[in-house]
C-alpha cells in the first residue's frame, strides 16, 4: 500500500469538532464578512443573488442552517472555509487531533506512504486545520488534500477513482481510513483497501465484520 487516504472527523479528529467549526462561521462569520477576501465576497454576491437575501448576516444564518440540514453545496462549504481559516490564522481556532495521529503521520511519511486528506470541509480549511495543531503543523506531512466540493461525494466510488487520478495511482494502492460505512463501501467498489475507525463518540456500527477495524493508526 504506497498512499493512505484519510476522514478527518470521526477519523483524525472527534466527530464533534465540526460542531466547533459551525459554531465559529456563525459566530464569527459576521465580523469576517466586513474584510472578507475577495473570494468569499464573490461567494456572498453569488448567494444573495441565489436566495435573494439582502445582507451577510442572513447569509451566514441562512449557510448555517443548510449545512445544519446536511445540503453541502459547493459555495456553502467554500464560505464557511473561507470563514474557519480566518479563525486558525488569528488563533480563535486550532486544530484538533488524536493523540495518536502525529505519530502515526511522521511515521508513514518516514516510511515513504503518500498522505491525503478527504474531507467535507474546503482544502484551504483543511490545510489551515493540520497547520494549527497544538504540538505543531501537521500539515509538513500531507501531500494534498481534497474536498467533496472539487472531487465529489464521498459515498460515490467515481471519487476515489478521481483522487487515484489526481494522485498518478490506482486505487488498488490507495487505504482509505474512515468511520462511516457508507464512504467505505463506495471506496470499496472503487478498488481501494479500507479500515474502519472506530473513535470515542462515533456512531456504532451497522455492519459488524464488514471492514477491518482498527481503534487508532498505532498499527497502521
Amino acid at each position: 500500500m504506497k498512499q493512505i487516504l484519510t476522514d478527518i472527523g470521526g477519523t483524525t479528529s472527534p466527530a464533534d469538532f465540526v460542531k466547533v467549526l459551525m459554531n465559529d462561521f456563525r459566530e464569527n462569520g459576521p465580523s469576517y464578512i466586513s474584510r472578507a477576501s475577495p473570494k468569499a465576497l464573490e461567494l456572498l454576491v453569488k448567494l444573495m443573488d441565489d436566495t435573494g437575501l439582502a445582507t451577510g448576516e442572513e447569509i451566514i444564518d441562512f449557510v448555517y442552517d443548510q449545512l445544519g440540514q446536511r445540503n453541502f453545496q459547493p459555495e456553502y462549504q467554500a464560505l464557511v472555509g473561507e470563514a474557519n481559516v480566518d479563525s486558525y490564522n488569528t488563533g480563535r481556532l486550532r486544530g484538533e487531533f488524536f493523540a495518536d495521529v502525529p505519530a502515526a503521520l511522521q511515521r508513514w511519511k518516514k516510511n515513504g506512504k503518500g498522505v491525503y486528506i478527504y474531507s467535507n470541509g474546503s482544502e484551504e480549511s483543511q490545510e489551515a486545520m493540520f497547520r494549527t495543531d497544538w504540538q505543531g503543523s501537521l500539515a509538513k506531512y500531507i501531500d494534498g488534500f481534497f474536498d467533496t466540493a472539487r472531487i465529489g461525494r464521498k459515498d460515490d466510488p467515481d471519487s476515489y477513482r478521481k483522487i487515484a487520478e489526481r494522485i498518478e495511482t490506482s486505487t488498488g494502492d490507495i487505504l482509505y481510513l474512515s468511520d462511516l460505512e457508507k464512504e467505505l463501501e463506495a471506496a470499496d467498489k472503487a478498488g481501494c483497501d479500507t479500515r474502519l475507525v472506530i473513535r470515542p463518540g462515533n456512531n456504532p456500527i451497522m455492519q459488524p465484520g464488514r471492514f477491518q477495524e482498527v481503534t487508532d493508526f498505532s498499527g497502521i
